[in-house]
């Protein structure tokens, strides 16, 4: 799937989704680390400094709804993500985050957190909540941190939020070399631990991707 992680070629003209889309986008995260500086799109998370969505950001959700592009909101605030959801026709994703009850207030994850009540909310609107392998230090903590995120919004709404590099050597960038001293492929190392703390073939097939395909099979048709 094409995906692009900070919309900032869009730089105030619409008409780019179009664009891209005709090349083969059809996964698009508004946001990411830092603002386009010529027409920002909303407030990342870790400070608000524009309310929230701003109006371009919400043309530009639009019309990733009128083309059936799915919406990616990972690195929005609180504000950005909750104006997203009124004004969104199709569910969204938050792909990559975790809830802030779980996140260490100290580490640098923790501005790129989600609220439970934020997290409920998206999945009231038929999204998923993908579940970052930063900020844990073992595939058992990961598999945990789903858990409890599963028990909070609900098992139809939780993925596998990975945000590493597929191909990175080093420790904790690469895929399967997302924890220190993991041995074998990412996927059959988490699936592992998945029946290990009692999850269900159903819900592992959920999580695993399951949740994500329905999503963007319902956007993208």
């Amino acid at each position: 799937i094409q995906t692009v992680e900070g919309a900032h070629f869009i730089e105030g003209h619409v008409e780019r989704i179009e664009e891209v889309y005709r090349r083969g986008l059809r996964h698009l995260q508004l946001l990411h680390d830092n603002n386009d500086i010529v027409a920002p799109l909303g407030d990342i998370n870790g400070g608000t400094t524009l309310g929230g969505l701003t109006p371009i950001g919400a043309d530009a959700i639009r019309e990733c709804n009128r083309l059936k592009i799915l919406v990616d909101m990972a690195h929005g605030s609180s504000a950005t993500l909750l104006s997203a959801l009124k004004i969104s026709r199709q569910p969204i994703i938050v792909s990559h985050s975790s809830l802030d009850s779980w996140t260490n207030p100290n580490s640098r994850m923790a501005s790129r957190s989600i609220a439970k009540d934020d997290a409920k909310a998206l999945a009231g609107a038929g999204g998923v909540l993908g579940v970052w392998t930063k900020g844990t230090n073992t595939p058992a903590e990961f598999v945990r941190n789903i858990r409890m995120v599963a028990d909070a919004i609900g098992i139809d709404h939780v993925g596998i939020g990975t945000d590493n590099d597929l191909l990175s050597s080093r420790p904790g960038t690469g895929l399967n070399q997302a924890w220190q001293g993991m041995a074998g492929g990412f996927f059959p190392v988490v699936v592992e631990e998945f029946l290990r703390q009692g999850f269900t073939a159903d819900e592992i097939g959920k999580v695993s991707g399951g949740n994500f395909a329905r999503v963007f099979g319902a956007v993208v048709g």
